[in-house]
């Protein structure tokens, strides 16, 4: 059977295509929805902020972005990771036409992508993705 994804995700094709929470979680982080059904299977309806920190760190070592398809030159409103050559990240921010860079100098950039992606998040989505609630305590 084959199945289109995007060449970021990774869903299985067989056994139903079900994924385990860290997919689900993924797949919420890179397409911002889930299906009913999806949502059911995470616990408590919920995603952990761990998992989707994770997810965009994975995305990052995979892309040297987050969101992938996203460049600061392009239109956009809302921010952007870039790993940068040196081997820490680097925040775009985007509004009204307007792009900041935060982590470049004089503020240090963040040294790992899951800090990046945990402020990259918290800014952006800070309680839920799509209405699936972010469980920062887990």
């Amino acid at each position: 059977m084959f199945v289109y994804v995007e060449r970021f995700m990774r869903l299985p094709s067989e056994g139903g295509g079900s994924l385990d929470e860290r997919g689900l979680v993924r797949k919420l982080v890179t397409t911002w929805e889930l299906s009913a059904a999806e949502r059911r299977a995470l616990p408590n309806r919920k995603s952990r902020a761990s998992l989707a920190c994770q997810a965009i760190a994975d995305v990052l070592s995979e892309g040297g972005w987050f969101p992938p398809y996203r460049r600061p030159d392009q239109g956009f409103d809302g921010g952007l990771i870039e790993r940068r050559p040196d081997g820490t990240f680097a925040l775009h921010w985007k509004s009204g036409g307007a792009t900041t860079r935060l982590g470049a100098s004089p503020v240090a950039p963040y040294p790992t992508a899951a800090d990046a992606a945990r402020e990259w998040l918290r800014r952006t989505c800070p309680r839920d993705i799509d209405g699936v609630d972010l469980d920062w305590a887990s």
